[in-house]
């Protein structure tokens, strides 16, 4: 009989504590659903295939390249300086921001596949594309 009771009293507790808390919480936001554009080229070399800065195409050196890896580790070699940080997607917006050094700069998709990865923000399109 006891332990019906101390069942009950369990019960009653755990359903009384719910009822109060019906806030539905979303999930912290990760870097390896399914709406993540870069699920294709985790942790590979991505060169840069394209990349135009107020229509003047940009030049860049042959070893510049990106990585994105599914734990938000992200690094980069711009211009021949490398530098590794931090990168988010945020899936409302449909906008990747790295972050690497004191520099911050946040992308829009415009489309991504397993071929290619193109990003735009005001004035700069860029498309990047796996390599080995």
């Amino acid at each position: 009989m006891k332990k019906v009771i101390f069942l009950v009293c369990i019960l009653f507790t755990g359903t009384a504590l719910f009822s109060q808390n019906n806030e539905v919480v979303p999930a912290p936001q990760t870097n390896t659903t399914d709406a993540d554009p870069l699920s294709f080229h985790y942790g590979k070399m991505m060169a840069f295939a394209k990349h135009l800065k107020n229509d003047v195409k940009q030049l860049h050196k042959g070893g510049d390249r990106i990585y994105f890896f599914n734990d938000g580790k992200y690094t980069e070699i711009w211009n021949g300086v490398e530098c590794s940080g931090t990168w988010s997607y945020n899936p409302a917006k449909k906008k990747i921001t790295t972050v690497c050094g004191s520099t911050t700069r946040e992308w829009e998709v415009k489309s991504s596949d397993a071929t290619k990865l193109d990003l735009f923000r005001t004035g700069e399109t860029l498309t990047l594309t796996p390599k080995g």
